[in-house]
């Protein structure tokens, strides 16, 4: 039996093992080692799970287009996928993690019916559910693996109980000193509708904005993102982009497009 080793030059010089061995037993035969998630220096590209394992499956890719491979991809083409336009999720999925509204911190909680495709069982979870929009966490991913499975095992009651909490700290934001970002900050509800001079202009509003319901100045707590989530509108990521629409402003978080 003749063996032939694999090792393709973006996964650098293998040092006692192979990444590939491609045999003639009962016609082409390929073993692909395990593989992480380094580079041709053989250094790990990130610290981020996703990231991580992107590179990793692309590695594996690497290793059996060496050897005269190719992934085949045209099982999508044979299934019924309905995707949003803009955002590329599915359409039920699109305006909960549009960015222009929502931060990771702030997507609503959601499982396998806005997961669905017009494909019976077939969904796509993780980030590649997100299509286009950055704003994933890997805490969403979990659940929306649970929801799915539960479904597919015919509970529905557990898979329409989606559960997540998510922290909201900001933790998509840029500003790193988050304590005088103005947007995401410390600061009651009401003091962040009113201010805009770290957000930039009209991003928490276009001018000082009173508070229609009293409670929702009172209720929010000093940890809370922007004053904690919606206590009305669906359409608003949190308490300060509440006030700014009924204000009729855009909303806090319209300084960030898709594309621009």
């Amino acid at each position: 039996m003749a063996c032939t080793f694999i090792n393709p030059e973006s996964l650098g010089a293998p040092r006692g093992y192979a990444n590939g061995v491609l045999t003639d037993a009962g016609g082409r035969l390929l073993f692909v080692a395990g593989q992480i998630a380094w580079d041709e220096t053989q250094r790990v590209v990130s610290s981020i799970f996703v990231e991580q394992f992107d590179r990793a499956l692309s590695n594996v890719i690497a290793v059996v287009t060496a050897a005269g491979g190719r992934p085949d991809l045209s099982v999508s083409s044979e299934l019924r996928v309905k995707l949003d336009p803009w955002i590329e999720s599915t359409e039920q999925l699109a305006p909960l993690i549009d960015p222009n509204l929502h931060s990771c911190g702030t997507v609503r909680p959601h499982g396998h019916r806005e997961l669905a495709h017009p494909e019976a069982r077939f969904y796509m979870v993780g980030a590649k559910s997100y299509g286009r929009a950055p704003n994933f966490l890997l805490a969403t991913g979990h659940e929306q693996v649970r929801s799915v499975v539960a479904a597919l095992a015919g509970d529905f009651v557990a898979a329409d109980d989606v559960q997540l909490e998510l922290p909201e700290t900001g933790v998509c934001s840029t500003q790193f000193d988050e304590a005088s970002a103005g947007c995401c900050s410390n600061e009651p509800a009401e003091a962040i509708a009113v201010k805009t001079s770290s957000c930039g202009a009209s991003i928490c509003g276009t001018a000082p904005v009173k508070t229609p319901d009293p409670i929702q100045a009172t209720s929010a707590t000093k940890s809370s993102c922007c004053g904690g989530a919606p206590l009305k509108r669906e359409d608003a990521c949190c308490v300060a982009d509440e006030i700014a629409k009924d204000a009729g402003a855009a909303g806090c978080a319209s300084k960030q497009r898709i594309g621009a």
